[in-house]
């Protein structure tokens, strides 16, 4: 018996992401990317193992001993860390957001993981784990070794600067602003129509930049302007779908090419990207409050429409955006 890879495997691990994203500590965030690239790996290897299944996740059965003990300690390391990063993350409310959200993608990957777990042995999984976690610890005390030399030092102070965060600067559009931005975050949360959503995330771009940059300070609007992108993606998206429209609960049924659901993909994690507060565009809008809509953008219109463009590009989109929580 083989089960289909479930889309709530991806749900889960964009939701720990997303609480990853939250978090305002640096040092938390690099505990949460850790184990966002364990839990990556980890589904990752077994996709791969069921190579014979199908495009199915072959069930633990069919694997053998030794995978089923280090992916599942694997799992289980990521899951570890990604919770302990979102509870050392600070204090306040982002911190609580940071928590559930974790939560929910933690429980929602540990109801596949678990199987594997289990199949392992808990005990043995937990070691393995363990084992994995200590020589991770002497890879990254080897690479602060490395860092502190004075060159590296220095260099990774101009490229890696704090995000943005969300403070106010005085310019008198604070009021309009923040009413457009809820207004669009809140577009696309709640329309029904793929049109809405798409106008909400372009608005809560531009409005967070206008936000939360003085005019005398603002950066080249590199993440509003990617926002853009939805523009031609909603005219190729319209054009397939004609009379048909394109409201959310018929999205499943629009009739994509492999071709168009690949370019439909990339734009809306591109998108997703620019808006979530992720390095490099870490300094164009507060991730911490316009995280969440990249995440519904993700949710509400590209799993249900394109769910074959993501799983295209999730090897690549995987590490950059680890990469860009660790940042």
């Amino acid at each position: 018996m083989t089960s289909t890879y479930p889309s709530i495997l991806l749900f889960g691990w964009l939701a720990l992401a997303l609480g990853s994203a939250f978090i305002r500590s640096g040092r938390g965030r690099r505990v949460a990317a850790a184990g966002l690239s364990c839990v990556g790996l980890g589904l990752a290897a077994w996709r791969v193992g069921s190579a014979g299944s199908g495009g199915s996740l072959a069930p633990p059965d069919q694997l053998g001993d030794g995978f089923r003990v280090v992916n599942g300690g694997l799992l289980v390391l990521g899951l570890g860390l990604t919770l302990w990063g979102a509870a050392r993350g600070g204090r306040g409310p982002a911190r609580v957001a940071s928590m559930l959200v974790t939560i929910l993608g933690a429980a929602l990957i540990a109801r596949h993981a678990g199987v594997l777990v289990l199949a392992a042995g808990p005990g043995r999984a937990l070691a393995a784990a363990g084992a994995l976690g200590l020589a991770g610890a002497v890879l990254v005390m080897t690479g602060r070794a490395a860092a502190a030399f004075g060159p590296a030092r220095a260099l990774a102070r101009r490229i890696f600067t704090e995000p943005l965060r969300p403070t106010l600067p005085e310019g008198g559009l604070e009021l309009p602003m923040a009413g457009a931005m809820l207004a669009g975050a809140g577009a696309v949360a709640l329309a029904s129509q793929v049109g809405v959503v798409f106008l909400g995330v372009i608005v809560a771009a531009w409005s967070a930049y206008f936000l939360f940059h003085s005019p005398s300070r603002r950066p080249v609007p590199v993440a509003p302007l990617l926002a853009w992108l939805l523009v031609p993606a909603y005219w190729l998206l319209a054009t397939i779908a004609g009379p048909e429209g394109l409201g959310l609960r018929a999205l499943p049924l629009v009739p994509l090419s492999p071709a168009a659901e690949w370019l439909v993909g990339a734009a809306l994690l591109l998108v997703a990207w620019s808006v979530s507060g992720l390095w490099p565009l870490h300094r164009q809008t507060p991730g911490a409050l316009t995280g969440a809509v990249g995440a519904l953008l993700l949710l509400r219109i590209a799993l249900p429409l394109a769910p074959g463009g993501l799983e295209s590009w999730r090897p690549l989109a995987v590490y950059f955006i680890i990469f860009g929580v660790w940042k």
